[in-house]
């Protein structure tokens, strides 16, 4: 369903039946490009569990710089631990890329790590407006309810100290003979859940022995190999949760 992202909407003040004014550049988007009709219904998400079902009102006096949305209803969706993956600092585009997934996959966190080989000035900010913007676009692509919420960037040694004993790393693309050496450690847990995993990938050089070695030590590390060639980052990511989800996630079957 087509989206609109409200960021300032006063949750308190929600009404059903109420006409909510667009008034921002969504509102040429849906009107010039989409052409929505009278009576269609949007979905208005704010990325913090709000999701409104609106319907576009066209009559009454109208505005060609504002948008009539009547809310027909208010679901506030609770946050819920969910996947988390942890990956060393990219270039710019690739930074925007996994932004970008992390949203549409529907991760809980994104963590950013400086690696030996991290691409990128250690002091960038994952916040800034336009990885926002970025953020934004593919909420509204993807309908999803949240934001993930991001972390760091943070060193690899903190990061690692920082881990719940509980928490499994889940490690992909190590070298060989890295994860050849760590054969008590492929067999992934069957008592874990998204809530307690978190998936590690390196930045596009990969991680240096030293930390591949250090990320091992932790006790409920994992390694994976998994039978296809080098990815990008961004794209390991994807694959990485696609992994989790077969391991841990029962499928359902629509008939």
């Amino acid at each position: 369903m087509r989206a609109v992202f409200l960021k300032d909407v006063d949750l308190e003040n929600i009404v059903v039946g109420d006409v909510l004014n667009l008034m921002d550049h969504q509102v040429h988007h849906l009107k010039n490009v989409v052409r929505v009709h009278h009576g269609e219904n949007i979905l208005g998400l704010n990325g913090n569990g709000l999701e409104l079902l609106l319907q576009h009102e066209t009559s009454g006096p109208q505005d060609k710089k504002s948008l009539r949305l009547i809310i027909r209803k208010c679901t506030i969706h609770p946050r819920l631990k969910g996947p988390r993956i942890a990956i060393g600092v990219l270039k710019k585009d690739g930074i925007e890329e996994a932004l970008r997934l992390a949203v549409e996959i529907g991760l809980e966190k994104i963590i950013f790590l400086n690696t030996k080989y991290s691409q990128r000035d250690l002091s960038f900010s994952p916040l800034s407006d336009r990885y926002f913007r970025i953020m934004e676009s593919a909420l509204l692509q993807s309908n999803n309810f949240f934001f993930p919420s991001i972390e760091g960037p943070l060193d690899f040694d903190i990061f690692l100290k920082s881990l719940d004993p509980n928490c499994a790393l889940f490690c992909y693309g190590l070298s060989e003979g890295i994860s050849g050496a760590m054969k008590s450690k492929v067999l992934p847990d069957p008592g874990l859940n998204f809530s307690n995993i978190i998936t590690l990938i390196g930045p596009e050089g990969g991680l240096s022995e030293d930390e591949e070695k250090m990320a091992l030590t932790h006790d409920r590390s994992m390694c994976f190999r998994l039978p296809m060639p080098i990815l990008r980052a961004p794209h390991a990511m994807s694959v990485a949760r696609g992994h989790v989800i077969g391991l841990y996630s029962p499928l359902k079957i629509m008939r």
